[in-house]
């Protein structure tokens, strides 16, 4: 089994990097609310722990993607309580997901100090995970360890933002 390690090691697929791991994981801390009894759903506790993983460790594209999905589960797991629907019909009747930006849109409405943090997070998850074939698009690889900081930092924000919002009457 030893070998094995060396190997994965050897391979570069791990940088073995302990020290920045500690000077990151110091950017983290807990996403803490101040009202009793509130606990973050599991799989919103889980997406959160990989997005730390993924950040202490340097994936950083990782961070982005990651960091998308967990905005888009933290409204799909609040619109009860700003009386959004998640769906739409279209002309033939059919039922429709809406997309991120229309929940986006509605859920500012019921909390307007976050909708530019979710934009952005919505914007980096598409921008790392979607890019365009430009010469933008080859360029944002080069900031995308500060665009992870970011978005980890606008992570704390909107999760504890809308978990503590308010029910809308």
């Amino acid at each position: 089994v030893p070998d094995r390690a060396y190997e994965v090691f050897d391979s570069k697929l791990i940088r073995f990097e302990p020290d920045e791991w500690v000077d990151r994981s110091t950017d983290l801390s807990p996403i803490r609310t101040d009202r009793a009894n509130l606990v973050l759903p599991i799989h919103i506790r889980l997406r959160l722990d990989e997005a730390f993983r993924a950040y202490v460790f340097g994936l950083w594209l990782s961070v982005l993607g990651i960091s998308r999905a967990i905005l888009e589960y933290c409204i799909l797991d609040n619109l009860h309580k700003f009386g959004i629907e998640a769906t739409w019909v279209n002309r033939e009747g059919k039922r429709r997901d809406k997309k991120l930006v229309q929940l986006i849109d509605e859920s500012a409405e019921h909390v307007p100090q976050y909708r530019e943090s979710m934009m952005r997070l919505k914007n980096f998850g598409n921008d790392y995970i979607h890019p365009k074939k430009s010469r933008t698009s080859k360029e944002m690889l080069m900031q995308r360890q500060t665009d992870a900081k970011t978005a980890i930092i606008l992570l704390y924000e909107v999760v504890e933002g809308i978990y503590l919002a308010e029910k809308s009457a």
